[in-house]
This record gives structure tokens, sequence and C-alpha cells, in this order.
């Protein structure tokens, strides 16, 4: 089957000599795993594309049997400029994507945590106030869990 949703980039490995395995995160799907094959290589776009904290659309084959999707092709829909440009905001804005990333089981979908997740980048973003940015996330997402 092919699906087709939007995601966060939570994270990326290599593997082998060309490829990418992300984690992702969506409002439909939840948590999953996919390979970028040939990501890495120079003519490839996908390698930038599929950078932690973007949020894309991807297009994605999906099979029951595998942990790991194949990815057919993404897009950026938005992409946190801001957050590059001070390390205290990245450092945040990581932290957030590494708390989704582990509390959150494959393949459950959670609309509340991807609408939070959403509304706090783009809160840390624009807003001086870093710390209570992180501070609101962290108390709505540890609500949320338990």
């Amino acid at each position: 089957m092919i699906y087709s949703t939007q995601a966060f980039v939570l994270n990326k490995k290599k593997y082998g000599d060309t490829s990418l395995i992300c984690n992702l995160f969506s409002s439909d799907f939840g948590k999953f795993s996919i390979i970028a094959k040939g990501a890495r290589s120079i003519k490839n776009p996908l390698g930038a594309i599929l950078q932690p904290l973007n949020h894309i659309e991807c297009v994605y084959y999906y099979k029951s049997s595998r942990n790991i999707q194949i990815l057919k092709e993404a897009s950026i829909v938005d992409k946190y400029f801001e957050l590059e440009n001070s390390y205290t905001k990245m450092n945040y804005a990581l932290t957030i994507a590494d708390m989704v990333n582990h509390i959150n089981y494959v393949e459950s979908p959670s609309k509340i945590i991807y609408r939070l997740t959403k509304k706090y980048l783009n809160q840390l973003m624009h807003l001086m106030k870093k710390i209570l940015i992180f501070c609101l996330f962290f108390f709505n997402y540890s609500v949320l869990c338990i």
C-alpha cells in the first residue's frame, strides 16, 4: 500500500553507503521509521529534506510485516529556519523531538501530541522566552502521557 502523510523528522541515521533511516512522527500514523534509499548521494535532494525538525509531506510504501517502510518521495511543508540561527533554540527543539521519539510507541497515532509539537516548535522559533516555551511543552506533554 502507498500512504501519504505530513510528519516531523525526529532523527536520522546513516545506513549503508547512500541510504538514510529516519524516525518520523505524524498525526495519522504516529511514530514510524522509513528508509530513504540513495538519500546521501550528491544528486538526491532527500538528504536535505530529511533533516531533523523538518515538517515534511511524505509518500511511502507501507507493509505491515516490515519495521522500516520505504520512502517513495518527500517535500518540505515547513522549515524552522530561526531555530538554526540560535544554539539554545536548536537545543530545546531537538530535546522536544527526542522526547517525542522516545516516549511514543510505534504506529500509535496521537493528533494531540502532533499538534502540541507543531505549536511549540512554532512558538519556540518566534519567541525569546525559550526556557518558558520548553517548560510549557514539557508540562503539557507529561500530562498527556500519564
